[in-house]
């Protein structure tokens, strides 16, 4: 849970500006996981019992949080096994794109964009699916199966 909220600090200390639009586009790789998931779990159900969902998830996710602990590094000044060439690549061309100027967001042109609300709304229909497949395919399974 608290991976995804940080994934923006951490793109913003690691990633230098002209290649973050590419770094971004992994982000993507949750909908993978999604998708992997359901079917996995399903198997996981057929073949152990449903208990051995949570055991499987509880290990991975365990896993996952010790990588994280183990490997990530608030900045590369603070990593210690990054090389030095790495890091100062790193930091020359973050340090190119810092300002200490403030900057307002222009709220009334945000608002007003018609490729913000399309965004939006195709945000909030992509989520709608998502959560409807997620939450109705127990149901869909149970029918299918005669489980009654």
């Amino acid at each position: 849970g608290f991976v995804w909220p940080s994934l923006h600090a951490v793109t913003a200390a690691w990633v230098p500006p002209n290649e973050r639009s590419k770094f971004i586009t992994s982000y993507n790789g949750n909908s993978l996981g999604s998708a992997l998931t359901l079917p996995l779990c399903g198997q996981l159900i057929h073949w152990f019992g449903w208990p051995s969902v949570f055991y499987v998830t509880g290990v991975l996710g365990t896993l996952w949080y010790a990588a994280w602990v183990l490997l990530m590094f608030d900045s590369p000044e603070k990593h210690p096994r990054i090389s030095s060439n790495e890091r100062n690549y790193i930091l020359e061309q973050i340090g190119k794109a810092k300002t200490n100027e403030k900057l307002s967001a222009p709220w009334l042109k945000i608002f007003t964009s018609v490729n913000v609300w399309l965004i939006i709304f195709v945000q909030w229909g992509t989520y709608w699916c998502l959560f409807t497949a997620i939450t109705q395919t127990p149901t869909y399974l149970y029918t299918l199966h005669g489980w009654d």
